[in-house]
């Protein structure tokens, strides 16, 4: 490879990377302004480190302001990160509660999750019937 090659290969990877901060920056800007969209965007990259660092506090942060707003996927999201301590104190409460709302809005990961919750009995009596309506 020539270094005319591999400065024009070290200029393109520059330009990435500079475009991927700068989508992140007016991402985040919508997510601050109150869009659910981006705020679910903007978790889901920490959720999973995409363009970013991976962070699951500030994934459940993001998650938490699109969950309030009535966001079935952030319900879901942040559910899970309740259910298995993920950049919150585990609590099996308020997984159930998300799950919940997520799952009564036809949310099927949700419905799945609540109906494993009453099969088990986690966070509530064990109760196969309501289990299997789910």
């Amino acid at each position: 490879m020539s270094f005319l090659q591999v400065f024009v290969l070290l200029l393109m990877m520059s330009a990435l990377v500079a475009a991927k901060e700068a989508t992140i920056d007016k991402l985040r800007a919508k997510a601050v302004a109150g869009d659910i969209k981006a705020q679910v965007s903007i978790a889901a990259r920490f959720d999973f480190g995409n363009g970013v660092r991976q962070d699951f506090a500030e994934a459940a942060k993001w998650y938490e302001l699109a969950a309030k707003a009535g966001d079935a996927i952030a319900q879901n999201n942040l559910a899970n990160f309740f259910q298995e301590g993920l950049g919150v104190t585990k609590d099996y409460a308020k997984a159930f509660e998300l799950f919940q709302k997520s799952a009564e809005q036809g949310f099927a990961n949700a419905q799945c999750s609540l109906g494993l919750m009453y099969d088990v009995g986690q966070s509530v009596p064990q109760n196969r019937a309501e289990a299997n309506t789910w």
